[in-house]
């Protein structure tokens, strides 16, 4: 009897000590959260070109948009049975706050707030999303509208991009680190001039206000401008951080490409 009161007793304090344990609370985020997450695939598309919708975290810090307001300090987090509980505090928030992580399945997590109902799952952002985004503006993930866009109508058929004059920029900027693919140079031109033309018709018939000096044409010659050098700085990233970055590029605008058809051969 003694004898089996002393092993329950034992076994107790043995559970108590592991219970501790699990339930302990560390510096900092674990390591199985360190990334970037997204809401869904759409928004993991090119995520390592984007600074807003979506969710970075890293040892002593986290960030889910490019506002001052949407940072904070991690400071402590706890194990769960399920995942984790992370301790947030931010400037504006000095007292902070505490989110679960609850894991759903490798790389997935239901996370709520403190005392919030609303839960949102999160996903581990992937190469693949990199690899998803090659050609594509982030700010218009598939499905999304583009007030230019309405100037392709006559490329309905070719074009499957929601910002058409991004993607021919791209397009034009590939050759600098893809020398062996042909371009059809003319056609992805021919794109931007379009868009440049539907731009500015759009901006005229809403009558955009516009600084003293400037004109409609200026804006939209602007306009183009901007679109470029943002499509020739995701070509330098995404040729820095793809593997076989060339070979997929023929998948988005070779003969079968996935958002601009026949821009590209290899």
């Amino acid at each position: 009897m003694y004898a089996r009161i002393l092993l329950t007793v034992i076994g107790l304090a043995t559970g108590a000590i592991h219970d501790t344990s699990v339930a302990q609370t560390r510096k900092g985020a674990p390591q199985e959260l360190l990334g970037v997450f997204g809401s869904s695939r759409d928004q993991c598309l090119a995520f390592h070109r984007k600074i807003d919708d979506i969710h970075r975290l890293s040892k002593d810090f986290y960030s889910w948009c490019s506002g001052s307001g949407c940072e904070a300090r991690v400071v402590s987090h706890r194990t769960t049975k399920r995942g984790y509980v992370l301790r947030f505090a931010s400037p504006g928030n000095p007292e902070g706050w505490s989110v679960s992580f609850r894991r759903v399945r490798q790389g997935v997590y239901e996370t709520r707030a403190d005392d919030d109902p609303e839960t949102e799952t999160l996903s581990r952002c992937r190469d693949e999303d990199m690899i998803a985004g090659i050609g594509l503006d982030p700010a218009f993930p598939p499905g999304s509208s583009n007030a230019a866009n309405a100037a392709f109508a006559s490329f309905k058929a070719e074009i499957k991009s929601p910002a058409a004059i991004f993607s021919a920029h791209y397009a034009l900027a590939v050759p600098r680190h893809c020398p062996d693919l042909l371009l059809r140079r003319e056609a992805a031109e021919a794109i931007v001039e379009v868009g440049r033309q539907g731009w500015l018709r759009f901006i005229q018939e809403k009558r955009f206000d516009l600084p003293s000096g400037r004109t409609y044409e200026g804006e939209a010659e602007d306009f183009i401008a901007r679109d470029r050098r943002q499509a020739e700085g995701a070509v330098e990233a995404d040729a820095a951080l793809i593997k076989d970055f060339c070979r997929h590029v023929v998948d988005v605008f070779g003969p079968q490409g996935r958002v601009i058809p026949g821009l590209m051969a290899p």
